[in-house]
């Protein structure tokens, strides 16, 4: 009988000996998933925040590139008002010069015409005084 109870106490042993394997190796199998479920959850939340920092640079880039276009247009205006502007300007010096060559025309005119009238008051002072002279021989 204690050879019985021996080989029972001895598979009991056994039982327990494999049972307590079995949950170790239970336990090492849910750690390893726990550890690749931890894994798997980093990787994924990595993979959001790549996103997340690939969006909002795609975000800066678009506000850049709209504030580039802006200042562009800003720029094109600008430009397009001082050339306005330096238009007006020449313009008006144009008509200055103008103006100032027709004044100059108008006095040289006026000098000819001056001229002509003093030619002819000259011309005929002349022949007065020739009638004079002409007169008294």
């Amino acid at each position: 009988m204690q050879m019985a109870q021996l080989k029972k106490d001895r598979e009991a042993s056994e039982r327990r000996y494999i049972e307590m394997a079995n949950a170790h190796e239970e336990a090492r199998k849910q750690e390893l998933e726990s550890r690749n479920q931890a894994k798997i959850e980093a990787d994924r939340k990595a993979e959001e925040q790549a996103k997340a920092l690939a969006l909002q640079h795609e975000k800066v880039d678009a506000e850049n590139a709209e504030r580039r276009k802006e200042e562009e247009a800003r720029i094109r205006e600008a430009e397009e008002a001082e050339a306005k502007a330096n238009k007006e300007f020449q313009e008006k010096e144009e008509a200055k010069r103008q103006e100032k060559l027709a004044i100059e025309k108008k006095k040289i005119e006026v000098a000819q015409e001056q001229l002509e009238e003093e030619k002819k008051v000259e011309k005929h002072r002349r022949g007065e005084e020739m009638k004079n002279v002409k007169l008294r021989d």
